[in-house]
């Protein structure tokens, strides 16, 4: 009879053990699932108290790592989560070391800039500010806002890009960084409708400076 025969003993086999190994898979996977869902959770916390502190202007480190902001906001939210009170319990891989947690700055100033500049190009139009400063070191830098019109509310919204080094601080100096962040941010130069400068005559000179290299290219600006 074909049941007894030695093909169908085979089959039967071979079926078996891939059920098997089918859920031993299974288990494997659910097994992996779990801590994979809790770090993620975990993560997500982490992510957002950095958010929350860098929002609100506050620092997140402290005299030393114990007494941080971050660490004792972590702590504080741990006593609600079950996933995160277990992640800080770890021993290694806490995703909370400087360098982590700058890289996540990192990323969230990018979204956060990539927001902005969404907003400026859905308005059109902007103007750019400059001011010519030092950093502590004296090294010469030049601080970059943008300042645009909500087309819906008409209110005027003003944003800071960030600090620039500047080499020298001449107009042509200055003209090829303005040129080179515009660039970076994908702003067009031709959307240009306002200046103001603070710092030295070199800015806002009329033959020389800043303000009429950029008027050489967009007069209305």
């Amino acid at each position: 009879m074909h049941e007894n025969s030695e093909l169908h003993k085979t089959n039967v086999v071979k079926n078996s053990f891939i059920k098997t190994n089918a859920n031993i898979y299974a288990q494997i996977s659910d097994s992996h699932k779990k801590p994979m869902e809790e770090s993620r959770l975990a993560l997500d916390k982490i992510i957002s108290s950095v958010f929350f502190l860098a929002k609100q202007g506050l620092a997140l480190r402290g005299h030393t790592d114990e007494s941080a902001n971050l660490n004792q906001l972590l702590k504080l939210r741990s006593e609600d989560s079950t996933e995160l009170n277990n992640w800080l319990g770890r021993t290694k891989y806490k995703w909370i070391s400087h360098d982590i947690i700058n890289e996540i700055l990192s990323m969230l100033s990018l979204e956060v800039i990539r927001n902005i500049i969404k907003q400026i190009k859905e308005n059109t139009y902007y103007a750019i500010l400059l001011d010519e400063t030092s950093d502590i070191t004296v090294k010469e830098q030049i601080s970059f806002c943008l300042r645009t019109v909500d087309k819906e509310s008409l209110e005027i919204e003003e944003y800071f890009m960030g600090f620039y080094e500047t080499p020298k601080t001449d107009s042509d100096t200055l003209f090829k960084i303005v040129k080179d962040i515009l660039c970076r941010l994908e702003l067009d130069f031709y959307n240009i409708r306002g200046q103001c400068f603070d710092g030295a005559s070199n800015v806002s000179g009329i033959h020389k400076g800043l303000q009429a290299r950029i008027k050489e290219i967009e007069p209305r600006a």
